[in-house]
C-alpha cells in the first residue's frame, strides 16, 4: 500500500468511526486522531498494519507515542471533560481492532519491553532502515474493546 493510499484508509476509518473530520491531518503528526467535542475529547493512535490480526500474540504501541498522548490529553482538558485515548489497528485482513488505553492502563496487566525496531519508517529520511532499540508497550487482543472484521 502506498503512503498516499494509507492516508486515504485512515480517514475512511477515522471518519466512520467518530463521524468526524476534526483529527490531525498532519504527515508526521504524533498523534492522528484528536477531537474535541461539547462534553468529551477524544484522542488516539491510528496503524494500518499489513498483517493479519492473528499474526502476532500481541500488537506494539511505543512509549514515545503513548507519554505524547497522554501529554495532549492533560494539555487540552482544562475543563475536565471525559476524556480517552484509543489505539487504533486496522490489519490487512480487514479487523479493526480498538484499545481504550485509559481502561487498558488502570485494569490490566500490561507487557512493557524494549524491542529492536526502524528509527523511522518513513522513507527519505536519513535514519530509514536503521534500527534502534525503543521502549514498547505490548497490546493483546483480548485487551481490546473491539475486535471484529470492519467494513470501511
Amino acid at each position: 500500500m502506498t503512503k498516499e493510499q494509507n492516508k486515504i484508509l485512515e480517514e475512511k476509518i477515522l471518519t466512520k468511526l467518530f463521524k468526524s473530520k476534526e483529527y490531525l491531518t498532519g504527515e508526521f503528526d504524533i498523534n492522528d486522531l484528536f477531537i474535541e467535542r461539547q462534553d468529551e475529547i477524544i484522542l488516539g493512535e491510528l496503524k494500518t498494519r499489513n498483517n493479519k490480526h492473528t499474526d502476532y500474540p500481541d500488537w506494539i504501541l511505543e512509549n514515545d507515542k503513548l507519554e505524547s498522548l497522554i501529554k495532549k490529553q492533560k494539555e487540552t482538558n482544562k475543563d475536565n471533560k471525559k476524556s480517552n485515548i484509543y489505539y487504533i489497528n486496522y490489519f490487512n485482513d480487514g479487523v479493526l481492532a480498538i484499545w481504550n488505553l485509559n481502561t487498558v492502563f488502570s485494569k490490566s496487566d500490561v507487557s512493557r519491553g524494549k524491542k529492536l525496531m526502524n528509527k523511522t519508517s518513513t522513507p527519505g529520511f536519513n535514519h530509514y532502515g536503521e534500527k534502534v532499540l525503543k521502549d514498547c508497550w505490548f497490546l493483546t487482543l483480548a485487551q481490546a474493546i473491539f475486535c471484529k472484521p470492519y467494513k470501511v
